[in-house]
């Protein structure tokens, strides 16, 4: 089950998140984004602070994972920013452009979701001046053509 949200800001879509890959039985999930707009990482990482709320408080996921590219500065602070954990690497994993890139693999683990966002901040942090919209995945591809 994949959940696609737009990330929406004044009503202009800027972006988007999304939760896939999701193993009920090991409980985790996998999480990516990607915004339209310039210098739209605050926003991203705002919408992906909503997104880890539903993964571990409505999903009731244990675990959620970042995959990145190496040298993807953008989402290496995204990871950063979301306190998430290097957990190891998958050496020349993809092919992009005939080119091959190695994986790499970050993820957060509940409780340290639940200190950090709660203990540590004094409540979730919610962002007030975006909204996310459940899209699927067939409404994102239409919007691309």
């Amino acid at each position: 089950m994949d959940l696609i949200y737009e990330i929406v800001r004044d009503e202009i879509i800027i972006g988007y998140i999304q939760l896939y890959n999701k193993d009920e039985e090991n409980r985790h999930i996998k999480m990516n984004g990607d915004f339209f707009i310039e210098n739209g990482l605050e926003y991203l990482k705002k919408a992906a602070v909503k997104i880890l709320k539903i993964a571990f408080e409505e999903l009731k996921m244990e675990k959620v994972i970042i995959e990145t590219v190496e040298l993807d500065e953008m989402r290496d602070e995204l990871a950063v920013y979301l306190r998430f954990n290097f957990d190891g690497i998958l050496r020349e994993h993809l092919i992009i452009d005939n080119i091959r890139h190695t994986l790499v693999v970050k993820s957060l683990l509940k409780h340290e979701y639940e200190r950090f966002y709660y203990s540590e901040r004094g409540g979730a942090y919610e962002s007030e001046d975006l909204e996310l919209r459940k899209v699927t995945k067939e409404h994102l591809d239409k919007k691309e053509e």
